[in-house]
């Protein structure tokens, strides 16, 4: 069975392998994925850019007070 990928930038998987234009293309449309390296680094990039956003809400709310 293939693995199914997060798609990533410049054509790539988000745990970086390459993909023809058709692969690519499907990746973008969303389809469930296999591959256990691409969900691991979504699910960490989902938790930096919560920590991020978190960050940035107690910034803005230390200025106010």
């Amino acid at each position: 069975m293939k693995r199914r990928h997060h798609p990533g930038i410049n054509q790539k998987t988000l745990c970086g392998h390459e993909a023809t234009k058709q692969e690519y293309l499907q990746m973008v449309k969303g389809h469930i994925v296999t591959c256990i390296t691409c969900e691991r680094l979504f699910k960490t990039e989902e938790k930096k850019e919560a920590m991020i956003v978190e960050e940035s809400h107690n910034h803005v709310s230390q200025q106010h007070a």
